[in-house]
């Protein structure tokens, strides 16, 4: 199996368990592979065509090693690329994105691999000012090709609508 092929059984494993787990009516025989300029993803959602583009939440550096070595690096190198600065960096990037689907919604499903934990704070200090994660998906969203952005962590198998 050639390393595209690879991602994209990868992937689709990835978003069939977010779909089981997501309350969204996907139909799991539904998944399919896509590529460019679509998003990683289509499916059909309440009976409709819907598109998911797909981003492992990982630092730069291991992002780096992933793509080039097909692993991880290790650690960390970076303090200040831990789990938050790494999410916000996913986000902004993937709000350039631009996507041809024939008017069907696309939403982005960033996921954590349980063979990378990394902290991501799940609230605010005082719960009343918005975290630098969910200014970057309200910005997203208002800017970029989604509709909803979500997140899905492998390790306890929990989807999260962020905007």
């Amino acid at each position: 199996m050639s390393r595209p092929e690879e991602t994209e059984k990868w992937e689709r494993r990835v978003f069939a368990a977010f779909a089981k787990c997501s309350g969204l009516n996907i139909s799991v025989a539904s998944i399919k592979s896509c590529k460019p300029p679509l998003p990683d993803v289509c499916c059909t959602l309440d009976q409709s065509d819907y598109f998911f583009e797909l981003a492992e939440v990982v630092p730069q550096v291991q992002a780096r090693a992933l793509s080039t070595e097909g692993i991880y690096s290790s650690g960390f190198p970076d303090p200040n690329e831990r789990g938050p600065t790494a999410m916000v960096n996913i986000i902004s990037q993937k709000q350039t994105k631009a996507y041809d689907t024939g008017g069907a919604p696309v939403d982005l499903l960033l996921y954590l691999n349980k063979d990378f934990p990394m902290y991501l704070p799940d609230v605010t200090s005082d719960g009343a000012e918005p975290t630098d994660i969910d200014r970057a998906a309200e910005e997203c969203k208002r800017l970029g090709p989604f509709s909803r952005i979500w997140t899905y962590c492998s390790w306890n198998n929990t989807a999260k609508r962020l905007a």
